[in-house]
């Protein structure tokens, strides 16, 4: 049981609602959005965690390419001893389609700044939103520009 004396089952169960719902909610996208969620999850907040969780998924789905995926992974951290409620989790998607073969040949101008648009993402204020929100439950939370792929790469952690 968690502190808000819920089964532990239950709080996987309910990250795992947050991602049906945004899935349904963001279909007409023709994004995908994969998770992989620990059964055995128990959050200390859960009203507040999915909520911050709803927050940086929908931030994903909206900074994401058409027809890109974007990966959830939600686990307990890979100690051998967790205290009850530590939680790790990483959201990690493209912002930029690769369009370099046809932009060679001048064919393509993209309206994306490619890296810089991951950059930019990591600086706005729906990026510093969102970590306040983790913050807030005294989660570690960063948003990182992954320059190499123009991803963007979102942890948070509550140990």
């Amino acid at each position: 049981m968690n502190q808000s004396g819920e089964s532990c089952g239950a709080d996987a169960r309910a990250i795992e609602v947050v991602v049906l719902d945004a899935r349904e909610r963001h279909v007409a996208s023709g994004k995908t959005l994969r998770a992989d969620i620990d059964p055995s999850l128990v959050l200390d907040d859960v009203s507040r965690t999915l909520d911050a969780l709803v927050h940086l998924v929908d931030f994903a789905f909206a900074s994401a390419p058409p027809e890109s995926e974007i990966d959830l992974v939600v686990t307990k951290p890979a100690h051998r001893l967790v205290r009850v409620g530590a939680v790790r989790l990483s959201l990690r998607w493209q912002v930029r389609a690769d369009s370099r073969g046809d932009a060679d040949e001048g064919k393509i101008v993209s309206i994306r700044a490619g890296v810089q648009g991951a950059y930019s993402l990591q600086q706005s204020s729906a990026a510093h939103e969102i970590e306040a929100l983790f913050e807030a439950m005294s989660w570690r939370v960063s948003i990182e520009a992954v320059a190499a792929t123009g991803e963007i790469w979102a942890r948070a952690a509550c140990d």
